[in-house]
């Protein structure tokens, strides 16, 4: 379900930024709203040497003493753990929250794929005492651990606290202080819980000790439940990097099929672009049925057709397989969706100003094409239906938008997907309601 809008715990960097000489880890700072300064850091990688990373400690330490805010751009699980450790050294509890952003360098060319990274924005909470964590208790993160499987774990934690109205929350992770990549793990889980359903934004306070039975030196980190975390939808913005999904395709595991939707729902959440070519009607079929899921925000989905290498068959006495002539182009349908308008200001519209089309599998695909260009053309928009158990007629409904640009000279147009009912028509079926593909184009 929808949650309201919340603010958020910490204000956004403004563009402009003032850079001092500072310490060997890079410094910056940013001017806030309110005349709030925030120091923005560059923790040390994994080839740093002591002195570089007591400096930076030492920066931290500082910071957080005067009663600044930090910011921290973490690339690799070596310089997360910097951060983690550094905060959790800095004499006082040091409050921060942990989300996914992706940086380029100005060096890279416009073309190339930007990195993602960890954003920490950390506080001091004057006077605060930390509780001693158990080991006994909370969440144990190794190097091996899945991201999302702690994602997932600190997601439904938080949401059955939010049911049993036992907010606020908290829950503790630990890992092995000298482990980078446990600490990584950690770090990452706590940047993804957010865009998982419950959608809650979480706060860290990072700790180190020693537990009576294990004298290794342990990170815990105190996790709480901030609030409803909304939706990362700037266009362009820092995290409006691309997600490749690979569909599944006929007598597909239930299992994968239910993994694959959980993920385009995820990533969409988290403002990622999902990208994903589809071969044949059931692939078709279970994108648009994940894209149906986005939540609190509406999916805008474009297709496309696209030519992609492929082989035929082996003919029979052909002997090699592999020989020239069984090269050929395949044509595939490429889906791209992103996070759009809440699903509140969609569902606003006036959906009867435009005319209602509907797919079956016996359509044929340019004559729905020219349809859709004529209404969309006439009235803005049309209402495009097949009805949901129907892969062919979903595969039908799909081809047609595709296929509209090539008709068209170069005419494109997106849709937004959605899940209902409708009664069948005369017959047997006649007032039997039926599950329906609506895409709203």
């Amino acid at each position: 379900g929808n949650h309201g809008a919340s603010a958020p715990a910490f204000a956004p960097v403004l563009a402009s930024h003032a850079v001092f000489l500072g310490a060997a880890a890079g410094a910056e700072v940013a001017q806030q709203p309110h005349h709030q300064l925030r120091l923005v850091l560059r923790p040390p990688g994994s080839g740093a040497d002591d002195d570089k990373v007591e400096k930076f400690n030492a920066r931290v330490r500082d910071a957080l003493g005067s009663g600044g805010e930090l910011e921290f751009q973490a690339l690799g699980p070596a310089a997360a753990r910097r951060v983690l450790h550094a905060l959790a050294r800095a004499g006082r509890a040091a409050h921060f929250e942990v989300s996914w952003t992706s940086v380029s360098s100005p060096s890279e060319e416009r073309s190339a794929p930007a990195a993602r990274v960890l954003r920490f924005v950390a506080r001091s909470s004057v006077g605060e005492v930390a509780d001693l964590p158990e080991l006994g208790r909370g969440i144990v993160v190794r190097a091996d651990s899945q991201v999302l499987t702690v994602a997932r774990a600190l997601a439904r934690a938080s949401a059955q606290a939010h049911l049993r109205g036992s907010e606020p929350w908290r829950l503790h992770l630990h890992a092995l202080a000298d482990d980078a990549r446990a600490c990584g793990v950690l770090a990452k889980a706590l940047a993804t819980a957010p865009s998982l359903p419950n959608y809650r934004s979480l706060m860290g306070t990072p700790e180190l000790f020693r537990p009576a039975r294990d004298p290794r030196l342990r990170l815990s980190v105190r996790v709480e439940s901030l609030g409803p975390a909304e939706a990362s939808v700037a266009d362009d913005g820092p995290t409006r990097t691309t997600f490749q999904a690979y569909p599944p395709g006929p007598d597909a595991d239930p299992a994968a099929v239910r993994r694959f939707s959980a993920s385009v729902r995820d990533r969409l959440h988290q403002g990622q672009e999902v990208f994903a070519e589809c071969r044949g009607a059931d692939a078709i079929a279970h994108t648009l049925k994940a894209l149906c899921q986005a939540q609190q925000r509406v999916a805008e989905v474009e297709f496309q057709w696209a030519e992609v290498a492929g082989r035929a068959a082996p003919r029979p006495n052909d002997g090699d397989a592999s020989t020239e002539h069984d090269d050929l182009k395949l044509s595939v349908l490429h889906v791209r969706a992103r996070a759009a308008e809440p699903w509140s200001e969609f569902n606003a519209i006036d959906f009867k100003a435009s005319d209602l089309l509907f797919a079956k599998s016996s359509t044929e695909v340019k004559k729905l094409s020219w349809a859709v260009s004529v209404q969309t053309r006439k009235r803005g928009a049309v209402s495009l239906h097949a009805f949901s158990d129907n892969i062919e007629a979903m595969s039908v409904a799909a081809k047609a938008l595709a296929t509209l640009p090539r008709l068209t000279g170069g005419e494109r147009v997106v849709c937004v997907p959605s899940l209902g009912w409708a009664a069948r028509g005369g017959g047997a079926a006649a007032g039997q309601r039926n599950p329906v593909l609506r895409l709203f184009v």
